[in-house]
This record gives structure tokens, C-alpha cells and sequence, in this order.
């Protein structure tokens, strides 16, 4: 479930919740109401009707006479206790019988006889009990002959008293009134799922799909797109895919720009370094001065870090001194800076040099933030012997690969997979073990292997059936510990490693150098779409080539061959 749904489902859910809430407090009090009413009328007809018994009751003169005259009063539904009294409060008669029990139950019936001003019935209801008094007159008729004794005194004035509990009929009204609302209760569940349910087959759906467009366009994948064609989120779905569609050109063009820059540089005879001045570190070296210095470049460490682990001399074999060299002197002064006497030892050699620095604003407009560096031989040649090869990560946009991936254009080929820890070799028929000695003699040298690290399914295939159809053994993973798992296994019979930078289980730059910490000599091609720490990972020589992201098969293909032909002598120079 969404957050948005989430938010609307808790919104209905408290909203609704409240309002019932409140109607079923409203509903109980309405509910108590009509008993109250209904109550009273019960209590007062009852004292109304059991007055007139009462009287003639009394005139008879005997005792039994007042029990049986209130004894109509307790068939009356929720009736508990019935008595009559004098204005004294001395009780002649009740029904239930005299006691402790119904003495208590009529004492809120004594103190209502006792008010003084009010003509017929008196009643008083606290929660579900009502008591009622009436006033009534207690007189004397013609002597009974079979009384035996004087006759009793005429009292005058009297009251009639009752207790109800109507308790049961409260409880059946709340029960009424809960069972209606509990009702409202079930239908406002019903809505909220009903709500969750719409929202969900027309907002869930369609925004998980576009957020997990934007988490793998974020991720690197600049080939993510949401691929929405209706629903609520088209509009925003359709700019999404259009802003990624230009920003992925925006990244190829940029990556085609540097790449380009980089074969300019590569016809040079002269060596390149652009270093930061804020942390005197390189951001970008071309080979040319890999070459000429001999020294690895480590974008971690700053220039007169990487400058002391060479011998720098003066024409008559003393030292130079590393801050007159121009790269710390421009960045120091801010002026630009040349050397024409400067001598490198290498190996027992002695090269010469001319070098110069000049600072310049590469990010900044207020000052210099950087300092371009340039070396060169005297006399050597011009331009390079040999015109140098394609960059294997130089784009092939307008060209073969959307061709080759046309509908129609491709045709079907068989492709046999080595799952990651087996070879062509281990699977091989038992029947290659009788092979003859002139067979195994003539027998073509093993392909050469190939490790790809790639998260993308869709590009793992693609790797797998090029690399395979080229003549290559091919081993594939999308995790970063089987790939190490593969690194350990293999040793040096890796000839290249295709390693995507945002393969899951690891940050990319970790992967790397886990890889080459197992394998200083791995020759690894850096897939990847563009990253800002591009330039230092170029300095830092750890790549053999870099294969923009999305790559066709003769992009692939050009990556590898190019590294598996780097002599071992390239590599070490990291």
C-alpha cells in the first residue's frame, strides 16, 4: 500500500470513526429518553389506579385489606415494592411484606411524601430507578360486625408509595441503539476497503510502477522508463519518461564528448594532469604522462605524494627539488610555471624532460581551482608512430546497435551457458578422456575467459550470447560475492572482468577494489551510466576501459578485446 493510500485509508478511518463515535453517545442518550417518558407514565397511572384501591381499601378496616390493594402495583413490569403511610411516615401496609430490604428500597419514596405543596402524583427518576408517592385519604366506614375490638382511628391524610426499576429496559434500548450503529460500523469498514480497493486498482498500481521507474533510473539503469499509457498518472508518468529520455542523451553526449576528448589527448606526444588545488590531488591523466613519469596515478593521493616516489634531477645529476617542479609552483604562486632542465631516473635511465603548469578555472570564476599540467620529450616525434585504436567505450549511437536490435533484423542463435564455478571443460562427455595423443595435439588452445558482474538481467543475457558467439568462455553473475566467489576461484586465468558500478549487494568503487585486491592485474571494463567521480576513477588507473550504459554487442565486444590486448606492463602501471 501506498503512503497516499495509507493517508486516505487512516483519514477515512478516524474521520468516519469520530462521527460514529458521536452519533452512538447521541444515539444512548435518545435511547434513555423514551424510557424515562415511557417511566413515568408507567408510575403514575399505576399510583393513579391503586389510589382509589387503597381508600376503599382502608375503610373495610382490616389488615390484610392494604397488601391485597397493592398488589395490582407490583403486576406492573418493573415494579419492585408498594406500601402506604401516614403523614407521620408510620407504614400501614405494604406488599412485599415489611422489612429491612423494603424499608431501604421505599426510603427515597418517604423523603418524596414528605415535600409539602404538591397535589397528585410525585415522582422521581435517578438512572433506572423511579419511586412515587401519592397522597391519599385514609377514613373510617360503618363498623364492620365482625370486627372484633374498637375500630382503628381515622387517619385523614395518607400517601401510597412505589419503587420501579426499569434497569432491563434501559439495557434493551442501548442494546437497540448499538446494534443500529454497529451496523453504521460494518458499512463504514465496507467503505474504507471499497476506497482502499478503487485507489489501489487506479493510484497503487500505477504509482509503484513509476516509483520503481525512478528508484532504477536513480539507481544508474538510464534506460528505466515507466512505460505508462493510461491510468491517473499518465501525465506525470509521460514527463517522467520524457525527462529520463533526455537525460540519457544529455549522458551519452557528455560521455561521447569526454571519450572524444580522450582520443585528441591520445594523439598528443605530450602527457596531461589536471590537478585540484584545494587537495593537490589529480583529477584526470592522460597515458602519455603515465608513460613519461612511470608512476602509477592514485587519485587518493595528492601530487607531491605521487612526485616523491620518483628521482627528479637537474642536467648535472643533483636533486630537483619536488616544490620548484611547475605543478606545486603554479599552485602555490597562481602564475604559470616551466622546467626545460628537468631529468627523470628510471630504471637506470635517465629521461628528458620539458614540463609546464598553468592555473585556470575549471569550476570556479573568482580564482583558479586547478592547475593543467603538460610534459613533453625534446625532440621526440609529433604525433604517435601509430594512429591509436577506437576507444572500446566510444558510443556506437546512430550506427549498427539499433539495427541489431530492430524487430525482424535478428536472427535466433543457440547460445550454452556456464553457470558461475563450471567451465566448457568440466561438462565435457567423458568420451574426450579416450582422445588419442595426435588428437589432443591438434586440439584448438583453450577460449579465453571472461567474467561479467552485471545487475541487469536484460544486459547479463546480452553479454552471455555476444561473448559466447565471439569465441569467448563466459562466466556471469548479478552478485557481488559470487563474482568475488568466481575472482578467488579463477586467479589470473581471467582475461577481463566487465563490472557493473551499481551491482546489488555493494557500492560499485567497494566491488572494484575488492576485485583487484584479489587480482592486481585484472584487466576490469567499468559499465556504468554517468557518475560524478568519473574523472578520479580515470586517473585512479584501476580500470582497464569504461562501457557507457546502455551498450550493444559490438560496443561490448571492442571493450573486451581492447583490455584482453593490454599488455601486462599497461597494467601495472596502476
Amino acid at each position: 500500500m501506498t503512503s497516499l493510500q495509507l493517508r486516505l485509508t487512516l483519514t477515512l478511518v478516524l474521520v468516519g470513526g469520530a462521527l460514529l463515535a458521536l452519533k452512538t453517545s447521541f444515539d444512548l442518550d435518545r435511547a434513555q429518553a423514551p424510557v424515562e417518558a415511557r417511566a413515568h407514565d408507567v408510575a403514575r397511572t399505576a399510583l393513579l389506579e391503586a389510589g382509589p384501591r387503597i381508600e376503599r381499601a382502608y375503610v373495610h378496616g382490616r389488615e390484610s385489606a392494604l397488601p391485597e390493594a397493592l398488589a395490582p402495583v407490583l403486576l406492573i413490569p418493573g415494579a419492585k415494592a408498594a406500601a402506604v403511610t401516614d403523614v407521620q411516615g408510620h407504614l400501614l401496609g405494604s406488599n412485599p411484606p415489611r422489612g429491612p430490604e423494603v424499608d431501604e428500597a421505599l426510603a427515597p419514596a418517604f423523603q418524596l411524601a414528605g415535600r409539602a405543596g404538591e397535589e397528585g402524583p410525585r415522582l422521581d427518576m435517578n438512572g433506572s430507578v423511579l419511586v412515587g408517592a401519592l397522597p391519599i385519604r385514609l377514613e373510617h366506614g360503618p363498623p364492620d360486625v365482625d370486627l372484633v375490638g374498637p375500630p382503628p382511628p381515622a387517619l385523614g391524610a395518607g400517601f401510597a408509595l412505589v419503587r420501579f426499576d426499569f434497569s432491563s429496559a434501559m439495557a434493551a434500548a442501548r442494546s437497540r441503539a448499538l446494534r443500529a450503529n454497529g451496523i453504521l460500523a460494518l458499512g463504514l469498514l465496507a467503505l474504507v476497503l471499497a476506497v482502499a480497493l478503487v485507489t489501489w486498482l487506479s493510484l497503487g498500481r500505477s504509482v509503484s510502477r513509476l516509483t520503481k521507474a525512478i528508484d532504477r533510473f536513480d539507481l544508474g539503469e538510464r534506460a528505466a522508463r515507466s512505460g505508462m499509457r493510461q491510468g491517473a498518472l499518465k501525465p506525470i508518468a509521460r514527463a517522467f519518461d520524457a525527462m529520463a529520455d533526455r537525460l540519457q542523451t544529455h549522458e551519452e553526449e557528455l560521455i561521447e564528448a569526454k571519450l572524444r576528448h580522450e582520443m585528441v589527448l591520445r594523439c598528443l606526444p605530450v602527457g596531461v594532469m589536471v590537478v585540484r588545488r584545494d587537495d593537490g590531488r589529480p583529477v584526470y591523466v592522460n597515458a602519455r604522462w603515465k608513460e613519461l613519469f612511470g608512476i602509477p596515478m592514485d587519485a587518493t593521493r595528492d601530487i607531491l605524494s605521487l612526485l616523491s616516489t620518483m628521482r627528479c634531477e637537474r642536467p648535472d645529476g643533483s636533486p630537483y627539488p619536488l616544490e620548484q617542479l611547475p605543478i606545486p609552483t603554479a599552485l602555490r604562486s597562481g602564475q604559470p610555471a616551466q622546467v626545460n632542465d628537468l631529468r627523470v631516473r628510471r630504471d637506470d635511465a635517465v629521461v628528458e624532460l620539458r614540463a609546464g603548469a598553468v592555473p585556470v578555472s575549471l569550476w570556479r570564476s573568482d580564482t583558479f581551482d586547478a592547475v593543467i599540467a603538460v610534459v613533453e620529450q625534446p625532440g621526440g616525434p609529433m604525433v604517435p608512430s601509430e594512429a591509436p585504436e577506437p576507444d572500446a567505450s566510444l558510443p556506437a549511437r546512430l550506427r549498427d546497435d539499433d539495427r541489431r536490435d530492430a524487430p525482424g533484423e535478428s536472427t535466433p542463435v543457440e547460445v550454452t551457458a556456464f553457470p558461475i564455478g563450471t567451465t566448457a571443460e568440466t561438462d565435457a562427455p567423458a568420451a574426450s578422456e579416450e582422445m588419442n595423443p595426435s588428437e589432443v595435439t591438434a586440439q584448438e588452445p583453450d577460449p579465453e575467459t571472461v567474467l561479467v558482474i552485471e545487475g541487469e538481467e536484460a544486459l547479463r543475457e546480452l553479454a552471455e550470447r555476444a561473448l559466447h558467439q565471439a569465441g569467448y568462455r563466459v562466466l556471469v553473475t548479478g552478485y557481488a560475492d559470487e563474482a568475488l566467489t568466481v575472482v578467488h576461484g579463477e586467479g589470473g586465468a581471467l582475461k577481463a572482468v566487465v563490472l557493473d558500478l551499481w551491482v546489488p549487494g555493494t557500492s560499485g568503487g567497494a566491488l572494484l577494489d575488492e576485485l583487484l585486491a584479489l587480482d592486481p592485474t585484472a584487466r576490469i571494463i567499468a559499465a556504468s551510466g554517468y557518475r560524478a567521480d568519473m574523472p578520479q576513477l580515470a586517473a585512479s588507473g584501476k580500470v582497464a576501459a569504461f562501457l557507457p550504459k546502455p551498450y550493444g554487442e559490438e560496443r561490448l565486444l571492442t571493450a573486451v578485446r581492447e583490455a584482453v590486448e593490454r599488455s601486462p606492463m599497461e597494467l601495472a602501471g596502476r
